[in-house]
């Protein structure tokens, strides 16, 4: 017969493929499987942090929505729109950047550091920016029962 190569081995609950080692040398030639790293000195410079725009954007926006607030007291359709869409929506859309900003760059590089208590800052000012936007829902609702009673006559009876 002719030389057939050996079987494989026998399949089954206890038998596992064989798993490299990493204690073991690799094609770097290093002893002890170290991986033979870039020649690139690695700064201080180098290390990414999570950036803190998307907190100074949230505070800002309930900051000029506070503000409109006290300026208009249901004076102006556009600037109650103005001040619903900041407080909420704005501080919301932070929250969401800030957490898939810092998701991806921590899946994706070694030499980022993320910053949770930011994520933290934002839901709570989350939860300020929903509570400060009724003011403006109710300047909002006025101003369109107004003109709904006024549309419609037969509404306001």
């Amino acid at each position: 017969m002719a030389n057939l190569p050996p079987p494989p081995p026998p399949s089954g609950p206890g038998n596992f493929p064989p798993i490299p080692s990493f204690n073991g040398p690799r094609e770097s030639g290093l002893p002890g499987g170290v991986p033979k790293l870039p020649n690139k000195k690695f700064v201080a410079e180098d290390i990414e942090k999570a950036s803190i725009w998307p907190v100074v954007l949230a505070v800002t926006a309930i900051l000029v929505s506070v503000v409109i607030w006290v300026l208009n007291r249901h004076s102006s359709l556009l600037l109650s729109a103005c001040g619903y869409l900041l407080a909420p929506f704005i501080v919301i859309l932070c929250l969401g950047f800030d957490n898939f900003i810092q998701r991806t760059k921590t899946s994706k590089g070694d030499w980022f550091v993320p910053n949770q208590n930011y994520g933290q800052i934002l839901r709570i000012l989350t939860g300020i920016a929903i509570l400060l936007s009724y003011p403006h829902i109710s300047g909002l609702a006025d101003h369109i029962s107004a003109w709904l009673a006024q549309t419609f006559p037969w509404m306001s009876s």
